[in-house]
């Protein structure tokens, strides 16, 4: 990581922004592109965990 802020110093504000907005916009890119390609698979019992517990049911 401290690479990573070494590499940045001296950046202003401006430019921070504008490499914030690039990176996050590659980002959500790719995050839609993979997004794309999930898929409700055998989880029956997982996802009907997940929405019980979402309502404080802990069995049907």
């Amino acid at each position: 990581m401290n690479e990573y802020i070494k590499a940045l110093e001296g950046i202003s504000f401006d430019e921070w922004k504008k490499l914030r907005e690039g990176m996050d916009s590659y980002f959500a890119q790719k995050r839609s592109e993979l997004d794309k390609n999930i898929k409700l698979t055998n989880g029956a019992e997982t996802i009907s965990t997940i929405i019980r517990s979402r309502f404080g049911q802990t069995s049907d």
